[in-house]
């Protein structure tokens, strides 16, 4: 699942609250299925230096993973990995619609 909507104020991990519905509905998936383990990829745009895009999209991933947590999900069903701005959906020419397609947060279900 692939999800753009999900929304973090610049240059920090904090989630906007409009997002947090997202966060409770992946919550409620794993509350349901018990035997699901989840993998969460943040994406960023490439609007700054990579080692500090790599560095927020880890710490953004390990914030939706605590926010899930706190729903009652076991951490260790749970893992994180920060993208920053390796794998691109569309090429980053600073565009609008090719660097927000390219801010996204990935959960894989293992």
């Amino acid at each position: 699942m692939v999800l753009n909507d999900i929304y973090f104020y610049d240059n920090n991990a904090t989630i906007k609250a409009i997002s947090m519905r997202h966060i409770i509905q992946m919550a409620q998936f794993l509350k349901a299925n018990p035997s699901v383990n989840l993998e969460i990829r943040v994406h960023c745009d490439n609007s700054g230096e990579p080692s500090m895009l790599m560095g927020l999209s880890k710490v953004r991933a390990d914030e939706i993973k605590r926010q899930i947590s706190m729903s009652g999900i076991d951490g260790k069903r749970l893992t994180t990995k920060g993208m920053g701005y390796s794998e691109p959906l569309k090429p980053n020419d600073h565009t609008p619609e090719g660097m927000a397609a390219n801010r996204r947060v990935e959960f894989i279900v293992k």
